[in-house]
């Protein structure tokens, strides 16, 4: 019995022996893979919400486009309600805008986008080139900088507090290429490098498009960091019916979108856990769905609770593991003593290192920096600019990678014209702007309008600024045009004429910003009005001299060239005409215009419009100067059924946004009502004066800002029996 006793005391010490010194099996590794989907790829943030609430750790991370923008984001440590609140800061129709916004732009660009009121260009250096994108991704950049800066001097991505890869397309070799070290920001700007849509990106004898094309759902990048787990994390989008009409860009889409799911297939199947997101509710476009989407992504994670769960560690390990995490985690910028420019010429580079030194000695301010690089590409010439921490000999600096456009200058900026205020006599011109940059000396430029259709016209302005002066100007010019000038009332033409006009003159001026300027000079040449088909009394046919002197101001603070939503714009000009075609002596004629925009909530806004010309009680003016008719200006009223010498004009409006196109097609939609009233001024020819004395109109339409420009449809109703419906594809306000 003793010896029996003895043998299990004995068995039993051995056991706890072994039980004390055999080690603790570690927990398995753990990498996340996000796949990409434009809009969609937001379903990542709830992903990683839920498993951060269930205390699921992630120790790799690989993603792909949208899926390598927030599994960067996470890598550098930050939490899903961090990366939560950075995506809902973001203007997302900037971003898919892409150009520098209007108000950051300088004057004269300011000037183009109100003349070209289109997203439309290309250049002319070494033969006809395009953009390599419709959009530049300047602002995807800027996301990406403040992300990334922190990390701008690690070497391995390894060295993130969460290890991370990235996929993108190589152009050159034609193969994918997985970003593990070099620039952290450069590699999630390449995977979301959209083909098409975002201009791709060149690094040293490289050029880098979207990773989707090749391995939307990077498992097997992955694989090969190590991890003992895979969760994959794949979007069941909603499929194509057979029934389906497609465009040309649908069929590119879905092309592109067949290309990625069949690369997709694979990557599910190297996947240990797959979380399956249904998103077939949503397009890749829809970035203001963002709450949605991620609420979508916490559900589908918590669908596959089960499996998840099986990795989930308790209070202690979880705290442990965050805090390990956040140890790794960079939390201030090193302070630059030098600022370094590349991407440009020596003398451009050293004037804008000149212009930057406020950021030495002192903390990086992201929104300040990014607020005057803004400012630099809005005078056109860059591309894209974006920020980084350098070293150099153990000296922290900023440096500033500029990237010069490389089809311009000069730039063309094309346009369409179609007035459709007429139905029955419809009138269309094409044209486009040639700007050719540094002519003569930095800073100088000409510029070129040539215009055929309805419209013939040729004109050139070349703008030189005096001496070292940032702000005063030269600014001779010359043009040769013929307009067609046609007279209606209500809607029954009563004459068609041409306009002709050559001659030029020369400007002195002062720009006070990039708000404002202020011009005056004169001009001179011919002009003459040929009556083609009506009566011939409505107005003088008559030739000659046109000579005045002018003073002109315009004021610009709007938020768009196209339809704003803000601000306020100002625009005059005095002439004092020595000689005008069958005016009988010199009069003065002075013309103002003012809009105000006012925002009522995020997406509609009021606006009010006045306007008012006068001669000055001078009658034998010739042609009278001013007229009113036409969309804005008297809508129910035909174009130019009032000619006069003197006019007030008043209008209010309201303006909702209603929709958002496809990127590539265009911008916002819109719908729009007014009121307008006038009061103008009767001539002496009784045959002008068939208008009341206070005419006045309501009307309602839809805009639509498309690449090509603002296409307006809509409708008024006025007095005196004065309804009309119109269309017309140029600028609007």
């Amino acid at each position: 019995m003793r010896s029996t006793l003895q043998m299990l005391m004995l068995a039993f010490s051995f056991a706890s022996f072994a039980q004390q010194t055999s080690p603790v099996r570690p927990r398995p590794k753990i990498a996340i893979v996000l796949e990409g989907g434009a809009a969609l790829g937001l379903a990542h943030i709830g992903v990683l919400q839920w498993m951060e609430e269930h205390r699921i750790p992630v120790d790799y991370v690989a993603g792909t486009s949208m899926g390598g923008l927030i599994g960067g984001a996470y890598s550098t440590g930050m939490r899903p309600a961090e990366i939560r609140q950075l995506v809902k800061s973001i203007d997302w129709e900037a971003v898919l805008r892409g150009s520098s916004e209007y108000a950051d732009r300088s004057f004269r660009r300011k000037e183009d986008r109100r003349a070209y009121p289109n997203s439309l260009e290309f250049g002319l250096r070494k033969g006809v080139k395009f953009p390599g994108g419709f959009n530049s991704g300047q602002q995807i950049d800027f996301i990406l900088d403040r992300i990334a800066l922190p990390y701008s001097t690690v070497k391995s991505f390894d060295d993130l507090p969460i290890p991370f890869r990235c996929i993108g397309t190589d152009l050159v070799s034609r193969s994918m290429h997985v970003f593990q070290d070099g620039s952290f920001s450069m590699a999630l700007r390449s995977t979301m490098s959209i083909p098409g849509l975002f201009t791709p990106v060149k690094d040293f004898g490289r050029i880098y498009v979207d990773g989707g094309l090749l391995d939307n759902l990077p498992t097997d990048v992955a694989r090969e960091m190590g991890p003992d787990v895979i969760i994959g994390v794949h979007f069941d989008e909603a499929p194509l019916s057979p029934e389906t009409s497609l465009s040309s860009l649908g069929a590119i889409s879905q092309s592109f979108s067949a290309i990625t799911a069949t690369n997709e297939r694979r990557g599910m199947e190297l996947a240990d856990v797959l979380v399956r997101v249904d998103v077939r509710k949503f397009t890749g476009y829809e970035f203001t769905q963002a709450d949605k989407l991620i609420e979508t992504g916490y559900k589908a994670a918590q669908k596959s609770e089960a499996v998840l769960m099986k990795y989930a560690m308790n209070e202690s390990e979880w705290q442990l593991h965050l805090k390990q995490r956040e140890a790794r985690r960079i939390q201030t910028v090193p302070v630059p003593s030098f600022i370094n420019v590349t991407g440009t010429k020596v003398e451009r580079a050293d004037a804008i290192e000149r212009d930057l030194q406020r950021h030495l000695g002192k903390q990086i301010d992201d929104a300040q920096l990014e607020h005057e690089l803004n400012l630099l590409l809005g005078e056109g010439r860059f591309g894209n600019a974006v920020y980084t921490v350098t070293e150099v000999e153990q000296r922290s600096g900023l440096h500033i990678k500029l990237s010069e456009k490389e089809y311009a200058p000069p730039t063309v900026n094309p346009i369409v014209l179609i007035d459709g205020s007429q139905y029955n006599n419809v009138l269309f011109s094409a044209g486009a702007r040639f700007t050719f940059l540094d002519m003569g000396k930095p800073g100088a430029e000409l510029r070129t309008d040539l215009l055929a259709g309805s419209t013939y016209r040729f004109s050139a302005e070349y703008y030189r600024p005096l001496y070292r002066s940032p702000h005063w100007f030269l600014a001779p010019r010359a043009k040769v045009d013929s307009v067609a000038l046609n007279l209606y009332q209500q809607n029954t033409q009563l004459g068609a004429y041409r306009r002709a006009e050559a001659g030029g003159g020369l400007d002195v001026g002062y720009q006070f910003d990039r708000f404002s300027e202020f011009r005056f000079g004169y001009a001179t040449g011919w002009q003459s009005y040929d009556l083609k088909v009506g009566d011939p009394n409505l107005l003088p046919t008559a030739s000659g001299r046109l000579g005045a002197s002018r003073l002109r101001y315009v004021l610009d603070h709007l938020d768009s060239p196209v339809v704003p939503s803000k601000g306020l714009a100002l625009e005059s000009e005095f002439n004092f005409y020595d000689s005008r075609p069958a005016a009988e002596d010199m009069f003065p004629a002075l013309q103002t215009t003012v809009h105000w925009f006012k925002p009522l909530r995020a997406i509609d806004s009021v606006y009010l419009k006045a306007s008012g010309g006068t001669t000055f009680g001078f009658e034998q003016t010739g042609v009278p100067p001013f007229t009113l008719g036409g969309p804005l200006w008297l809508s129910a009223y035909s174009t130019n059924e009032i000619f006069t010498n003197q006019y007030s004009l008043f209008q209010t409006g309201y303006l909702r946004q209603i929709g958002h196109m496809n990127p590539i097609l265009g911008n916002e939609v819109y719908i729009t009502a007014f009121y307008e009233l006038a009061h103008p001024s009767k001539t002496q020819n009784p045959d002008l004066n068939r208008f009341p004395d206070l005419p006045m109109d309501g009307g309602a339409g839809f805009i639509a800002n498309t690449i090509l420009g603002p296409v307006y449809l809509g409708g008024a109703w006025g007095d005196s029996g004065h309804r009309k419906i119109f269309f017309s594809l140029g600028r609007v306000f």
